[in-house]
């Protein structure tokens, strides 16, 4: 009974504070999807690089610039990690009384936790006949989680079988970096019906910290562990993170804020996407965005192991009341003993998250009102995220975008997401999110953790994402000295009939 008191231990100690930080604050990575179908947005073309402002020109400066924050997991939420009993209280899917198993079926075989924040420094945008070309650098921030499914098992049900427990735990990997972006996007218009975008983007890396296993597999029964696997920790950037011999000790070396503007690693990507009206009214587009890569070559270090070992003093430690200290001395014990370790200093890439996204459209009363479905997919490491957004979409005033929507997969149809953009003068304001929960629950905070303030914070019950993007910009319309460079986008060539502003097709 002791083993498991222990496990139970463990549990809490480790697995709640995790997913309770990842619940609270998931993010998935790109602009909020709502964003899609705002005509007005500038900043719709982070989406799909064909989409073309409806300004003839856009400013975007420090501070007032775009920012979005995008956090997300693609397997649970706080539904599946809390819930209140008859009596009103909260339980916890590891109290008495929890459900451990409809937390565990929720997973998917490999979780994704991601969070993406971008703040643009500055941002342009030109038109020029049928082209439009964007000009945006932006400082961001992305980083991954990939837990597979069996470390979860080994966590929540220990290893029931006397025998033999197997658990591959090969997709547990992290990778977290800050980069500059500078992209310079191009999009163009074939006879009003088809357009087509792409962007060419110059990554600047600041810093880098990643690990990854090809292989990992664990083999435990009630005497004896076994880790068999290999792996490759590598880090760049401004301050220096090295493992000393065989993982006896990890020094780390800070450059304060320096590290911030350090430029430690150079990369390139790009996006591209089309916009197609199928007919006056309904509209197909597609993306592939964020297809990229950065070399880490300042201050690189790639430490790799090979492990092979056998520990058969876990269940005489576990019942001593300290079993997350037990399992992570275990975890450095198997390092230090590792078969191989091998040091370098070589520069290594990272890679961006790419993500397809697909748009339909149909659009009613001379555009004023239009209903409209986004897709948008990412995969890695065998992990998928997939979030689909129904959306209605307002346009009736030229000054006011206005869109309400729901999505599903991360929000699970339980939440609304919306959008508004108001132009005031030669000022475009824009806010929008995603996820908005119709149900929200009270997690007090010391019942977690006593070391935790004894306050209860409210959160969304039903979704596994969190997101939200804003910007102030500078937008002109249909300027006297523009004209002379540029003919104004609603001009039909072929009717040679000037046409409302409301049936530009602006990408769409």
């Amino acid at each position: 009974m002791d083993f498991y008191n222990s496990m139970n231990k463990l549990k809490k100690n480790l697995i709640i504070p995790f997913l309770v930080f990842f619940s609270c604050l998931q993010m998935y990575s790109q602009a909020p999807n709502t964003m899609y179908f705002m005509k007005n947005v500038p900043y719709r073309h982070t989406l799909n690089p064909s989409l073309q402002p409806t300004q003839d020109f856009y400013l975007s400066l420090p501070i007032l610039s775009y920012t979005h924050l995008n956090l997300s997991n693609n397997s649970v939420s706080l539904k599946e990690i809390f819930h209140n009993n008859n009596q009103g209280n909260t339980v916890y899917f590891l109290n008495p009384g929890g459900n451990k198993n409809n937390f565990y079926n929720a997973l998917k075989p490999v979780t994704m936790f991601n969070t993406d924040l971008k703040i643009n420094i500055l941002g342009a945008g030109i038109r020029i006949y049928d082209n439009y070309i964007t000009l945006d650098i932006s400082q961001r921030l992305n980083s991954q989680v990939f837990v597979p499914k069996d470390l979860f098992k080994l966590l929540l049900y220990g290893t029931p079988s006397i025998y033999e427990n197997k658990y591959n735990v090969s997709n547990f990997a992290f990778n977290a970096e800050t980069f500059t972006d500078i992209s310079f996007g191009y999009s163009h218009t074939l006879d009003k019906r088809l357009y087509l975008g792409g962007k060419i983007k110059l990554l600047f890396g600041n810093n880098n910290k990643s690990f990854s296993h090809s292989a990992m597999n664990l083999s435990a029964n009630i005497e004896q562990w076994n880790l068999n696997g290999n792996g490759v920790l590598n880090a760049s950037g401004g301050d220096k993170l090295e493992v000393l011999g065989d993982f006896e000790s990890i020094r780390y070396t800070s450059n304060g804020l320096k590290s911030i503007f350090t430029t430690a690693g150079f990369g390139a990507g790009f996006d591209v996407g089309m916009s197609y009206r199928i007919d006056q009214n309904l509209t197909f587009s597609a993306s592939l965005t964020d297809v990229g890569f950065i070399n880490w070559s300042k201050n690189a270090t790639n430490t790799k192991y090979k492990l092979d070992y056998n520990y058969s003093g876990i269940m005489t430690q576990l019942s001593d009341g300290q079993s997350l200290q037990v399992l992570l001395d275990s975890v450095k014990t198997a390092l230090i003993n590792a078969k191989e370790v091998t040091h370098s200093e070589k520069s290594y890439n990272s890679y961006l998250l790419p993500k397809l996204n697909i748009g339909l459209e149909h659009r009613f009363f001379n555009d004023k009102l239009s209903l409209g479905l986004f897709s948008t997919t990412s995969i890695k490491h065998q992990s998928i995220n997939e979030e689909v957004t129904a959306s209605v979409n307002t346009r009736h005033f030229s000054w006011l975008d206005a869109t309400v929507s729901t999505s599903f997969f991360n929000g699970r149809f339980s939440n609304l997401g919306a959008g508004l953009g108001i132009k005031t003068g030669p000022l475009y304001w824009f806010y929008t999110m995603d996820y908005i929960g119709f149900e929200n629950i009270p997690i007090p905070l010391q019942k977690i953790d006593t070391s935790l303030p004894n306050i209860t914070l409210g959160a969304p019950y039903n979704t596994q994402a969190f997101n939200f993007a804003l910007g102030v910009t500078f937008a002109f319309d249909n300027l006297k000295w523009f004209k002379s460079i540029t003919p104004s986008p609603f001009y039909d060539e072929n009717s040679k009939n000037q046409l409302n502003s409301n049936d530009c097709n602006c990408g769409w």
